[in-house]
């Protein structure tokens, strides 16, 4: 007998799976192959793409909850997905020369990908969120990454609030690491979810995102967060 947690990954996880599959790629092998080699014959995956008319390329951002893993030692330990999307115009091309393709799916490390990070996160930072985890990029030039994610980040407060049964709040903060406003408009894609609430002791009770534009003292330009803060109380 399934446990109620892996039913419910694996109901997530079909959900998914329907945004990837919901407009199939079509064509052969061969087609794939020519469709590939006109796409990155000479992409630059060092160089970030355009926005609409030269203006900052937009990327859309959210999170799904799927579990509360731990909150100890000042550390929050979550089990989820985050969600990117964005439009590269070089990885654009018209279906009909390639026998009806209208999707690929293409090994994240191939293209250009946003340097967004988990600012507050615990954990060294070793790369891309997403590695070498496939994504779907459709014909108008539109890369959906949905990442898994054990994220660990710090969250610094009073425990005796848990013992009171009051809910305390832990935040999570998402940004480019080198790219201002100028050059990267970080939206929010959705409203964050919470899928699960499966942790013995603590329950999970609203989540909300906030996008900030902040000037830092660094830098004249100001860079663009978003912020998300999860609510939670001991059951």
């Amino acid at each position: 007998m399934y446990s109620p947690f892996y039913v419910g990954i694996l109901f997530v996880t079909c959900a998914f799976m329907t945004l990837f599959t919901a407009d199939a790629e079509k064509g052969f092998v061969g087609d794939r192959e020519r469709l590939w080699h006109s796409l990155f014959n000479h992409y630059t995956k060092e160089i970030a793409p355009d926005g609409d008319d030269g203006g900052p390329v937009v990327v859309k951002h959210s999170l799904t909850i799927l579990n509360l893993v731990s909150w100890e030692n000042n550390m929050l330990s979550l089990n989820l997905w985050e969600a990117l999307s964005w439009n590269d115009p070089r990885l654009k091309w018209e279906p009909g020369m390639f026998n009806g393709v209208t999707e690929l799916r293409i090994p994240s490390r191939s293209f250009w990908q946003p340097d967004i990070i988990l600012v507050n996160s615990v954990d060294e930072y070793k790369g891309f969120v997403a590695g070498d985890l496939n994504a779907v990029v459709d014909y108008n030039g539109k890369v959906s990454l949905y990442p898994p994610r054990v994220t660990k980040s710090f969250c610094n407060l009073n425990g005796s609030l848990l013992l009171k049964n009051e809910e305390i709040s832990c935040t999570l903060k998402y940004m480019s690491w080198t790219m201002s406003g100028l050059d990267l408009d970080l939206q929010l894609m959705k409203e964050p979810e919470i899928y699960d609430n499966l942790n013995p002791t603590l329950i999970m009770t609203k989540i909300s995102a906030k996008r900030n534009e902040v000037k830092y003292e660094c830098c004249p330009e100001k860079y663009i967060d978003i912020t998300y803060t999860l609510k939670f109380r001991q059951k």
